[in-house]
């Protein structure tokens, strides 16, 4: 089978399981608030983030990265903010290692050889830009429906 047609029944499957869930639930996924996770067939635990199956390319495996304390509450507080501008101001004090150090809780790819205004603007984007992004492409007024 070619990957354009696995990629097409994967989102096919995806699209099946989302057209039965409760509107408050797929309002959680498109906010970052909740996530899918893959559950192989005959486990009811789903697999671990971040692990190959047996088709893996090879290569070493990746050790996850661990927040600082500091880097987890900085993103808490950023959490809570409503504008782009807001969280801009919160990062603006902080240099690179502290900023790779969000970029990288954040999942942003490449986030250590990012230069310092872009890895900013994408922590922005990945933390409340996406958020509201998504806020006002469904329609809704003001920070949260």
């Amino acid at each position: 089978m070619s990957d354009l047609k696995i990629s097409l029944g994967v989102l096919q499957r995806i699209s099946e399981f989302l057209a039965e869930l409760p509107q408050d639930q797929i309002a959680d996924l498109a906010e970052g608030r909740a996530r899918l996770a893959y559950v192989p067939l005959g486990s009811t635990e789903p697999a671990p983030s971040g692990t190959r199956s047996s088709r893996s390319r090879g290569g070493a495996a990746r050790t996850p990265f661990v927040p600082s304390q500091a880097t987890v509450e900085l993103l808490g507080r950023i959490e809570a903010f409503h504008t782009r501008e807001d969280v801009a101001k919160e990062l603006a004090p902080l240099k690179g290692t502290a900023l790779v150090d969000i970029g990288k809780a954040l999942n942003i790819p490449g986030a250590g050889g990012l230069r310092v205004g872009p890895l900013r603007a994408e922590i922005v984007e990945a933390t409340v830009g996406r958020r509201l992004d998504s806020i006002a492409i469904r329609g809704f007024d003001g920070p949260r429906p």
